[in-house]
């Protein structure tokens, strides 16, 4: 193995553990968040998953953030397995853009009500035992210049990893 395929190998293990789901980004995904980011350090990384159940594909988008960058990979389609075989990732559609983290212009904790999702409740802020901390609806939706869509993290199971990382996305605001 090389340098760069343990690199790789770190990094689709951040992001099955961040989507929470056992979803495992295939080799195409991997080749070009590799491709882009190596050799950085990964700083943090999210995933927002949908998936339909009885459906062995899926949508969503993985944040991927290094000391200087953030890439946002969009997928639709994307099998929940790894299938080697390339024809099975054909009607898989990817986007991937990279922006500076110094991009950041706006950091926000809207109250968000979305069918039976619901995150920045007030009763969860109101929560005394929570009150210096992210509650477990809390999030927050970053603003990049050069992104259509916020990313609203923490999207996945790793809450507590978003909440270390928090403070250095504050700091991106005042670079």
């Amino acid at each position: 193995m090389t340098e760069q395929t343990d690199w790789a190998s770190q990094l689709g293990e951040r992001i099955e553990e961040a989507g929470g789901k056992g979803l495992g980004a295939p080799k195409h995904v991997m080749a070009r968040l590799t491709r882009l980011l190596y050799p950085a350090a990964v700083e943090y990384v999210d995933v927002q998953i949908k998936m339909e159940p009885g459906k062995s594909e899926v949508d969503g988008r993985f944040a991927v953030f290094t000391d200087e960058l953030v890439a946002v990979v969009v997928f639709k389609g994307l099998r929940a397995r790894q299938m080697p075989d390339p024809s099975h990732h054909q009607h898989t559609a990817v986007d991937v853009k990279v922006v500076s983290r110094r991009a950041l212009t706006r950091i926000e904790m809207p109250q968000h009500v979305e069918g039976s999702g619901q995150y920045n409740s007030s009763a969860s802020w109101q929560d005394t035992d929570k009150v210096f901390s992210l509650p477990w609806d809390g999030r927050v939706a970053l603003q990049y210049v050069g992104l259509d869509e916020r990313i609203v993290a923490p999207a996945g199971g790793n809450a507590e990893e978003f909440e270390r990382f928090l403070p250095s996305l504050l700091a991106d605001l005042n670079r």
